[in-house]
């Protein structure tokens, strides 16, 4: 009887260090299936462009900054109520950018935790400055804007 007890104790500690280690290993795994990592350019964008941006992105009230862990991410997707802030938008577009060239794996699930990594490492790794620059860079280049871009000042 105690060592069925003894099992069944150390068969739940294993699952929950499981669980609680697998928004890590996640991480861990996709960030491994992409090669190289971004470079950031920082110089930072004038008010102008940045108003633009932030209209882009939908973005209302103060800039919140991105998640910079798995755990946290892993929270956000279980929890569905609490949208994207601004900062993990920007993370986002610039891993999906990124991705689509540097990615191993072309599987639509590995390039999702890919992405999601990716998303995270950027967030860790670069300042908002450099992230609305690149951001910024990216959606100007896009064909269709929602918002109108503004007079010659708001251009790079």
């Amino acid at each position: 009887m105690q060592a069925l007890l003894r099992i069944s104790l150390a068969l739940l500690v294993l699952m929950v260090l499981l669980v609680a280690s697998a928004p890590g290993l996640i991480y861990l795994a996709g960030i491994g299936s992409v090669e190289g990592r971004p470079q950031a350019d920082a110089p930072p964008l004038r008010p102008a462009q940045r108003q633009w941006l932030r209209c882009e992105l939908r973005a209302d009230g103060l800039p919140e900054a991105p998640i910079t862990n798995p755990w946290s991410y892993a929270l956000r997707v279980l929890r569905r109520d609490a949208p994207p802030s601004y900062g993990d938008e920007m993370s986002w577009i610039i891993a999906r950018h990124y991705n689509a060239t540097h990615s191993k794996r072309q599987r639509a699930m590995a390039r999702m935790l890919s992405g999601m990594s990716m998303s995270i490492w950027i967030a860790r790794h670069w300042t908002q400055d450099q992230m609305e620059f690149q951001v910024h860079a990216l959606l100007q280049d896009a064909s269709r804007f929602s918002c109108q871009p503004g007079p010659s000042e708001w251009q790079r």
